[in-house]
């Protein structure tokens, strides 16, 4: 009986002796998102360098990845600004995100902001320039003509801010039904990431007030 016994406890002591490499075993059982790859990529450049040392694509996975605490990506597709596009941008990409929490419209509940984000950017200020003056002449859907600079207290279009570099344009859109979702602090985050010296910002409310500043 001894004897048949020892064989059994060899292989017990053997199998308990046996290791399991940990990271091996993370490997094997955490699978890696490239999206998420992506943003934690970015996030680790953005921790050593500023934002001004991005390019647009960098500044627009930066800026997602700021906003995914409270928005999620949409595969939600608009069309852009047709003026912007044809100057031939060198870098044209949108991005549209819808909020995790809602808001109320008036006696409405329910209602998920969306962000609409729209990025140009040219290969010389000159050629940022171009079509960016041949917009504010005919702006937006109603072709109104507005000028840098000039205030006006009322126009007709959705509420829209854009910022107006040396060498982009980045426009944010949203509709009136999503007015009271806390837009400030999406603008901070926009100028944290995209604004460069000396840009100028268009600020457009619901119908109105349209508003510049330096």
């Amino acid at each position: 009986m001894k004897l048949l016994l020892i064989p059994v406890v060899i292989i017990f002591l053997c199998s308990c002796n046996e290791k399991k490499d940990p990271a091996k075993e993370q490997d094997s059982n955490q699978k890696t998102d490239p999206i998420i790859k992506d943003i934690d990529t970015v996030k680790t450049i953005t921790d050593t360098v500023s934002y001004s040392e991005l390019t647009l694509e960098d500044k627009r996975e930066a800026f997602l990845n700021i906003c995914l605490a409270e928005y999620n990506e949409t595969g939600k597709k608009e069309l852009g600004i047709r003026t912007l596009e044809l100057g031939n941008p060198s870098y044209n990409s949108s991005l549209f995100m819808k909020k995790k929490s809602t808001i109320k419209y008036g006696d409405v509940d329910g209602i998920y902001p969306v962000i609409k984000l729209f990025i140009y950017g040219y290969n010389t200020e000159n050629e940022c320039n171009a079509p960016y003056k041949r917009w504010l002449d005919c702006f937006e859907s109603e072709c109104d003509k507005i000028k840098e600079g000039a205030e006006m207290k009322a126009i007709k279009m959705p509420p829209m801010y854009f910022i107006k570099n040396k060498g982009s344009i980045i426009v944010l859109k949203y509709l009136c039904e999503h007015n009271e979702n806390d837009w400030d602090r999406v603008k901070a985050n926009l100028n944290k990431v995209f604004k460069e010296k000396d840009a100028v910002i268009c600020e457009i409310g619901c119908g109105g007030p349209l508003s510049w500043i330096k």
